[in-house]
């Protein structure tokens, strides 16, 4: 009888001589039929043996088909397997839109979610790499704090755009409002235009100049240093 016959009942028996997830899959790679007869035994398994690790890797690589099949599966959108978060985490991070809109519509899924340790949420994250669709898209859940801040250096969403120069994401985050502009991160105490002008990120500390809120003169520790001279320090003359 050729392996691409075998009956089901046969296929699950040898499968169980394997010692790892990672041997399953191989053999299931080998043609349709065992890919069939084992795709949805390995997502359990997946499920029952590692927390997901299927849902994690789909929300990094933006792939929602995975996703869908790993929640069938059981998988818990809320696990964290890493010290980057859960799903909802690495969709923000990786910026993968579409994935993150699949996410937030599933059930017991928290736009807000909060990283421990640290509490980052899943907006910090898209903020600090710039990507501003998953930003919007998160902004327009009405459901997270844009203002939310991360220990132990008080960063928060604005402050980590800003340092990157992320000037579409400082944008939305300014126009959504319930922003502190004026935020201090520790352990220097620098604002999100302190950031901007240490590094040379002009069109950001320009944008930033135009909130009607923002203190120029915001002092950092322990030297009590300025945005400016941040700037100047950078060797940013512009």
């Amino acid at each position: 009888m050729a392996p691409s016959t075998l009956p089901r009942e046969l296929c699950f028996l040898i499968v169980t001589f394997c010692d790892a997830l990672r041997h399953i899959n191989a053999v299931a790679q080998t043609n349709r039929h065992w890919h069939d007869t084992l795709n949805s035994y390995l997502y359990h398994q997946d499920v029952h043996q590692h927390g997901s690790y299927a849902l994690a890797w789909a929300a990094r690589e933006g792939r929602d088909e995975t996703a869908r099949k790993a929640l069938a599966s059981g998988a818990n959108i809320a696990l964290s397997l890493d010290l980057r978060g859960g799903p909802l985490h690495l969709a923000a991070m990786y910026g993968r839109e579409a994935t993150l809109r699949f996410l937030l519509e599933q059930e017991g899924a928290d736009p807000d979610e909060r990283l421990i340790p640290g509490g980052r949420t899943p907006l910090s994250h898209a903020a600090e790499y710039g990507h501003a669709g998953t930003v919007a898209l998160l902004l327009a859940t009405g459901a997270v704090d844009p203002d939310a801040t991360s220990l132990p250096f008080l960063r928060t969403p604005l402050s980590y755009a800003a340092e990157q120069g992320h000037l579409e994401v400082v944008q939305l985050l300014l126009a959504h409002g319930n922003v502190e502009v004026n935020s201090q991160s520790f352990p220097k105490m620098r604002s999100p235009l302190a950031y901007a002008a240490r590094y040379g990120h002009l069109k950001v500390v320009q944008l930033l100049l135009t909130h009607e809120h923002v203190k120029v003169d915001t002092q950092s520790l322990p030297d009590n240093y300025t945005p400016l001279f941040w700037a100047a320090d950078g060797g940013h003359t512009e």
